[in-house]
């Protein structure tokens, strides 16, 4: 399937306003952050959006890895579902888009970040992400909740 194809086919029947909160905008100095559970139940698609600011502190490098993780409950344990970036250099400003094949993931999912600065004086970013859900078997208005 073409990535034009794949994007029509995650906003088909999906309100984008009410897109999920997989990481809330806040600022990170280099832990891991762990969103909420979300709930993907019925959801065969996933269009995942990431911005990272311009870091602060003056570092040399700044990289950010990003993966989905999943789960058959929303407190268990989470094991990698797709790996989306492994060393994405957020020094500058960027943001990023993401189709993912929800079609063999878990019923849970959450998405990690996890950034590595060098040097700089308290080096720091930015950082957000949402999780639109699309190319739905049940309505998701029924289903579709974030866990904290």
């Amino acid at each position: 399937m073409t990535r034009s194809k794949m994007k029509q086919q995650v906003f088909e029947g999906v309100d984008i306003t009410n897109s999920l909160g997989a990481i809330p905008p806040q600022s990170n100095d280099g832990d891991a952050v762990t969103g909420a559970a979300i709930d993907r139940l019925g959801a065969g698609t996933g269009f995942f959006l990431f911005e990272a600011a311009a870091a602060s502190g003056t570092p040399s490098a700044v990289t950010a890895a990003l993966k989905i993780t999943h789960c058959d409950t929303s407190g268990g344990t989470y094991a990698d579902f797709e790996v989306l970036e492994t060393a994405l250099d957020i020094k500058t400003a960027v943001a990023k888009q993401y189709m993912i094949d929800l079609s063999g993931a878990k019923r849970y999912l959450k998405v990690v970040l996890d950034s590595t600065y060098t040097a700089g004086t308290t080096p720091a970013n930015v950082v957000a992400g949402k999780l639109i859900l699309g190319d739905y078997d049940v309505d998701p208005k029924a289903s579709q909740t974030i866990l904290s």
